[in-house]
């Protein structure tokens, strides 16, 4: 019972944006023993909670293990490509992250419109096009979907 609650809780805070008092929680969760099918959820929120306040090298092994635990659930793998992207220096991973993403859900705009930026920031820049053409393609209504080429130079992530 103590373990589901330190679950539910750190939920709670999550979703107050206590971002801290959920990892406390959900760690505290796992420590003493969450069910197994719970686990993979309990690593995703850590990794949310954390890259909520920008400690993306924790986010991305949380989302890491979280996949580990459930590698169907492309949402793992969808936001910790986010978390590596953002923490620089990742982009061959965060690339292949969304590249499975998108094998999973071909129609995923955001997934192609991120990966379109890691490209970019490698310096493939003919990918880089694609993927935002891609991603437009898919979601033409999105306005966060079209890039100014003019002014991409100055831009890694979004």
């Amino acid at each position: 019972r103590r373990v589901h609650g330190y679950y539910v809780r750190g939920l709670a805070y999550y979703a107050q944006r206590k971002h801290q008092k959920a990892v406390r929680d959900l760690r505290q969760a796992l420590a003493t023993g969450i069910a197994a099918a719970v686990a993979p959820d309990v690593h995703y929120h850590i990794g949310l909670a954390f890259a909520h306040c920008e400690i993306y090298d924790d986010a991305a092994r949380a989302f890491a293990e979280a996949k580990r635990l459930r590698p169907d659930r492309t949402e793992y793998a969808h936001e910790r490509a986010k978390a590596l992207q953002l923490l620089g220096g990742h982009e061959a991973d965060a690339i292949a992250e969304f590249t499975h993403v998108i094998s999973v859900q071909p129609r995923n705009a955001r997934a192609y419109f991120r990966r379109g930026f890691a490209h970019k920031v490698i310096g493939d820049m003919t990918r880089a096009a694609e993927d935002f053409m891609t991603a437009r393609r898919l979601d033409p209504e999105n306005p966060r979907m079209v890039v100014n080429f003019a002014r991409l130079d100055a831009i890694d992530c979004i």
